[in-house]
């Protein structure tokens, strides 16, 4: 019969977890502010292609109208993976306190939201 190896968790210092909570929470916070920007977007806030002296209508002030504008301008439909991704990631750095192979990771999420919204394009 063979031998089973048993591998020991190694313990995880205070500080990689503390940076792990930090990171989890950010990457929760900041899309989900985002993503309530543009529930409440509105075409004459300012934004980084338009000056305007109205006043901004958008319930989070510049931060919503300039986070909003720039996330339709940009990704389009695809902003809703484009979002969606750090949350996942933020839910699993709080939940197993680790994010592997990130690199690698963004590097895909990148490149998958690219290939939607060319894809989207020329539908």
């Amino acid at each position: 019969m063979a031998k089973k190896k048993i591998i020991k968790e190694q313990k995880k210092s205070w500080w990689k977890i503390a940076l792990c909570n930090i990171l989890g929470t950010i990457f929760v916070i900041f899309p989900l502010l985002v993503y309530a920007g543009l529930l409440d977007y509105h075409p004459s806030d300012p934004s980084f292609n338009k000056v305007t002296s109205e006043e901004v209508q958008n319930f989070l002030g510049l931060f919503g109208a300039y986070s909003a504008d720039f996330v339709l301008t940009s990704f389009g439909l695809a902003l809703i993976i484009f979002l969606l991704v750090p949350i996942f990631w933020g839910i699993g750095l709080l939940v197993f306190k680790s994010f592997s192979e990130y690199k690698s990771r963004i590097f895909a999420w990148f490149v998958g939201v690219l290939c939607l919204e060319i894809g989207r394009a020329h539908v």
